[in-house]
């Protein structure tokens, strides 16, 4: 059976701002304003107003600033859903793990 690769890409929704901005307007430091997608089967999956789907690197967030290796899935049926359109209700049904490994 085919194995894919799964990463985490993270990015600062604020672009760096909030980490200079923070200290000034609140009294501490915030590092970023963290958003996070999935990555697997050539497909970018991230919420925003639900489930949405990309090419990798062009979501509405820029480039990440980190790519996290996840490690690897054999889940073929995510790929079968992820074409079809069936993301957002598995995902809600199921939990975002879709119960593969």
């Amino acid at each position: 059976m085919a194995e894919f690769d799964v990463q985490l890409w993270i990015y600062d929704l604020s672009g760096g701002s909030v980490k200079s901005l923070s200290q000034m307007m609140l009294g501490r430091q915030i590092d970023g304003i963290w958003h996070t997608s999935t990555v697997v089967h050539g497909e970018e999956i991230f919420f925003g107003a639900g489930v949405q789907r990309a090419i990798p690197g062009l979501t509405p967030f820029g480039q990440p600033l980190q790519k996290v290796d996840m490690g690897t899935t054999r889940c073929v049926a995510c790929r079968n859903l992820l074409r079809v359109g069936r993301v957002e209700s598995v995902l809600w049904k199921y939990g975002v793990g879709l119960g593969c490994a």
